[in-house]
């Protein structure tokens, strides 16, 4: 047939898949929601605030043990009211929390009105709680009871009723919060009624909405967002809450989404689909390196950083900022202290590396605004790792609550081998012995025990199986623990005494004249170099045949510093 006369040559397809290339794999998107969904349309479902051992069906709830529950995504700023209707009760506190009452899962000792942000009210013993027992309740509760709550956060008052028999004047005045939300504490079965037609009773006046009218917390993202696929899920989480302007330390529900790739595009050799990040600005410590890795300084350094928090040099704030960065001020902020304090109390959120991108980024960048303190527990919590951030927070607790009796163990321990009794040495250890393994089993201090790098070290070849050891230990994440070759001793103070060793050996003259470290002082005497001032690096010219040598032991010297400052030794 003729070219003329042929039917049209159908287009060539392109294939979906090409033989031998990998399918684009799907990724996850999340976003944070408060309550059973982010839509208005679902049911509330009770939180688990603090305690554990609760049975929850929506706003319903069982507790066999005392703990703490409440509605975290139903916030109210104006007056509304709800009422707690009770099968059955113990040691109960019903009333409300503010938007800074902290969640503890599985701790119960402090519960709704125990602090200074919640507030509660106490039938059963006839008392009102804020910030601890406050004084007496007037009205005494059955067994089975109707508690009605209402709250006008703008005058800053609280109301109770009692089988819809209203408490006057209200029990609670001079609140000052900026919304409230229910929260009950104690052992019982019970439900919240936050609608209209749920109530048996009414609020004190028709100016009273329901509770279930407040808009819910967190609203939901537009669009769910992507991570990149290194981000650690407590990252995720804080990026997150950032972005919805939330608190990450509340009740708060993970959803998730899978998207899948554009099968279109799949087989178009010259189109790379990459998913994007929104925001994703939050890394770690990136922001202090150039792009050759070496530390970043100077005044467009500054301004970058001070530009990524908000604080341009238009605003006041960031003007302060920039002139007392100038100035190399050593002004400290107690207000920044404070919050960086308060920040640091949050435990979930500092060993997990969710601080705000603003505390590692001004505590690098104006170091002098904070206190010491919190300048350390920064540091520790989020230069080594979570394995030491989450050792050094229980060390911390350890101290603070055992301190004054394991220092008490520990000295009667010495009295007996001074005295050289047997029998009461014997008992002195047995008691020391009791007493940690009391605290191994706290379970509010104790989280379990690092594994170690056991080094075996030969004291005639310290500072070379030291270089060694420091290079092995770099992304070890157990503590290091040295014993000397024919030596049976062990322990922290054996490993503090290696460090100390090893700081003598690179002041011996015999080392310092092969790889020349530090210049050579008038007042040194015999085999090692001093000076009541310090030891001053020696300078050498950059074509010196000594300069390599030199700065691979300048190297080890680092990395062995760092290793010490991890392990808390004092070299």
């Amino acid at each position: 047939a003729s070219p003329t006369s042929s039917p049209a040559a159908s287009p060539k397809k392109t294939p979906l898949v090409s033989r031998g290339r990998p399918l684009a794999k799907p990724t996850m998107a999340y976003s944070l929601s408060g309550g059973s969904s982010g839509s208005d349309s679902t049911p509330y479902a009770v939180s688990l605030l603090r305690g554990k051992d609760v049975k929850v069906e929506g706003c319903s709830w069982v507790s066999s043990s005392w703990t703490t529950v409440g509605l975290p995504e139903l916030i109210g700023s104006g007056k509304v009211y709800y009422e707690l209707h009770i099968e059955s009760h113990d040691t109960p506190q019903i009333g409300w929390a503010s938007e800074k009452f902290r969640f503890f899962g599985d701790t119960w000792l402090y519960g709704v009105g125990d602090d200074m942000e919640s507030w509660g009210v106490d039938g059963a013993r006839c008392k009102i709680w804020h910030g601890g027992e406050a004084g007496s309740y007037p009205a005494s509760w059955s067994k089975e009871v109707v508690v009605g709550c209402a709250a006008d956060v703008a005058a800053g008052t609280l109301q109770f009723s009692t089988n819809g028999v209203w408490i006057s004047p209200p029990t609670f005045t001079g609140v000052r919060c900026a919304s409230l939300y229910p929260a009950v504490s104690g052992q019982m079965m019970a439900s919240f009624k936050i609608r209209p037609e749920e109530w048996l009773y009414s609020p004190p006046d028709s100016s009273f909405a329901p509770l279930s009218a407040c808009a819910r917390t967190p609203q939901p993202l537009r669009a769910p967002i992507r991570f990149p696929g290194d981000w650690v899920l407590a990252k995720g989480l804080h990026h997150l809450a950032e972005r919805q302007k939330v608190d990450l330390l509340t009740s708060l529900r993970l959803s998730c989404e899978v998207v899948l790739p554009d099968l279109t595009d799949i087989g178009l050799e010259e189109t790379e689909k990459k998913l994007r990040v929104e925001d994703a600005t939050d890394e770690h410590f990136d922001f202090v390196l150039d792009v050759e890795g070496q530390p970043r300084s100077g005044a467009a350094w500054v301004d970058e950083m001070l530009n990524s928090l908000g604080l341009s040099s238009s605003t006041a704030a960031g003007a302060a900022l920039r002139l007392l960065w100038r100035a190399e001020s050593e002004v400290r902020s107690p207000r920044l202290s404070a919050k960086l304090q308060d920040l640091c109390a949050h435990q979930v959120a500092l060993v997990s590396g969710s601080m705000p991108s603003w505390v590692l980024r001004m505590g690098t960048l104006m170091p002098q605004l904070f206190d010491r303190q919190c300048r350390e527990v920064l540091l520790r919590s989020s230069a080594f790792g979570l394995s030491f951030a989450l050792h050094d927070r229980q060390t911390r607790e350890v101290s603070r609550r055992y301190s004054e009796v394991m220092k008490a163990a520990e000295e009667r321990v010495a009295q007996a081998k001074n005295l050289g009794d047997q029998r009461t040495l014997s008992q002195a250890y047995e008691h020391l012995f009791e007493l940690t393994k009391q605290i191994s089993q706290d379970p509010e201090v104790w989280i379990g025990s690092m594994t170690s790098e056991l080094a075996k070290v030969d004291r005639e070849q310290i500072w070379e199986q030291a270089t060694v050891l420091a290079e092995c230990c770099l992304a070890s994440s157990g503590v290091v623990e040295v014993q000397f070759k024919d030596e049976t001793g062990f322990g922290r103070g054996v490993t503090q005494g290696f460090f100390s060793d090893v700081a003598k050996e690179l002041q011996r003259h015999s080392h310092n004249t092969t790889v020349p470290m530090w210049a050579e002082c008038l007042e040194s005497e015999g085999e090692f170099l001093r000076s009541r001032r310090g030891l001053m690096v020696q300078p050498l010219a950059a074509d010196d045949l000594r300069l390599p040598a030199v700065l691979a032991r300048f190297r080890s010297l680092g990395r062995l510093l760092a290793l010490a400052l991890r392990e808390s030794f004092l070299v």
